[in-house]
């Protein structure tokens, strides 16, 4: 793998693209056959090994727009691949992903919105199921509280602003229940 990185005034970036060759690469999936000796009742899940390769990138770039406001842009994505008889995809591999967030950020209070996309899945391995591509949107706000050498963070994040209904390809349960839908999460974090 390599990386290459730059800062300029008001600009930051970072790209890693890799290349990975695994001998043994160990992988589950489901073969079929469903498991009636419980309720509810869920497939079967193997293991097995195999030589891989694996190649993608992850890239970040951040902008300054103003004084207390950057935007951030994020992206990955992995072709993940069994290539010890023949190239076949490996299965539970994460799609191209993305998010974009904007941040406020000042000595006391701070602030963010941000959209997480994810791509529908082009390469199915054994015995996965399609999903769909999905975005969701995050907010958060907090302040910063200080007394004498103590700092006190106050934080409150909603996932999933618009209850979005999704499934995402990595999860095993993916066939049986969606993600989360809107949450909401309070936080307090004392710095002394």
């Amino acid at each position: 793998d390599a990386s290459i990185k730059g800062n300029y005034n008001g600009f930051s970036f970072e790209i890693s693209p890799y290349l990975n060759l695994i001998t043994n690469y160990l992988y589950s999936y489901f073969p079929g056959g469903i498991d009636t000796t419980q309720q509810p009742n869920y497939p079967y899940r193997h293991f097995a090994q195999t030589d891989a390769r694996l190649y993608g990138f992850d890239a970040t770039a951040a902008f300054q727009l103003m004084e207390h406001w950057a935007i951030t842009v994020r992206g990955s994505y992995v072709n993940a691949s069994q290539v010890r008889d023949s190239v076949v995809p490996l299965p539970f591999i994460p799609p191209l992903k993305g998010l974009m967030r904007l941040n406020y950020q000042d000595n006391i209070y701070s602030g963010m919105i941000e959209w997480r996309v994810a791509a529908a899945p082009d390469r199915l391995g054994t015995g996965e199921t399609p999903t769909a591509g999905y975005g969701i949107v995050n907010l958060g706000a907090g302040m910063k509280l200080t007394q004498g050498s103590m700092a006190h963070y106050i934080s409150v994040h909603c996932d999933n602003l618009l209850n979005q209904s999704y499934r995402d390809n990595l999860s095993v349960f993916k066939d049986f229940l969606p993600q989360p839908g809107r949450g909401f999460r309070l936080t307090y974090d004392v710095i002394f």
